[in-house]
């Protein structure tokens, strides 16, 4: 089984942009994203069957072509979760587009995977107090399991950051890396342009 999640990949201009501007953390206190995982979680799907794969990438890419390239904004930086602070986020205003992309998502792999609506929305609303998807961009985590003192972000989002247009959908698979040492990354498997062409070419 692979562990899969689908996402809005980032532009490159946006992902070299932040990964500019992650230099300026601390990397004793802060684990960062690399320029290569940034993107922004649209739904996880879980664990799922090797060979159900290609069928998933054809359900994505359906999607895709029902829906259109639409704008985020209002993208800041934030200390997340208040309760527990232990990420940096940029997290852009709630928007109807996102929303309505997610819920076709979820409407359509609600039996694919691991995942479980009802534990999605309980984390959504742990993770800011909402009930709806809020796009946003991990920036790093805290190290060693530890907590901020701090709501404070240690850097501010970028004019380009800020506001930028979502064109593409992808999947992705998350890769454990070496044992012991607990990192891990993520894989494009397939990317796919909102109302337009099949990006993907990986026919697996």
């Amino acid at each position: 089984m692979k562990r899969l999640f689908i996402a809005i990949p980032l532009e490159d201009r946006v992902g070299l942009e932040i990964d500019e501007l992650l230099f300026s953390l601390d990397v004793r206190s802060w684990s960062r994203t690399t320029k290569h995982d940034l993107h922004i979680t649209a739904l996880f799907l879980g664990d799922v069957f090797e060979q159900i794969i290609p069928d998933v990438k054809t359900i994505i890419g359906n999607i895709a072509s029902r829906a259109r390239p639409f704008a985020l904004r209002g993208g800041r930086t934030l200390i997340m979760r208040p309760d527990e602070p232990t990420m940096l986020w940029i997290r852009y205003d709630r928007n109807q587009w996102f929303e309505r992309l997610v819920a076709d998502l979820e409407s359509s792999f609600h039996r694919v995977g691991t995942w479980e609506r009802k534990l999605d929305r309980k984390q959504r609303k742990q993770g800011g107090g909402d009930r709806f998807p809020i796009p946003h961009i991990t920036l790093a985590r805290i190290r060693g399991g530890g907590m901020l003192d701090t709501l404070l972000p240690p850097l501010e989002a970028t004019a380009l950051m800020d506001n930028f247009v979502v064109r593409k959908i992808a999947l992705y698979e998350t890769v454990a890396g070496p044992k012991n040492e607990g990192a891990f990354h993520y894989e494009k498997l397939g990317e796919w342009t909102l109302g337009g062409d099949d990006d993907n070419d990986d026919d697996s």
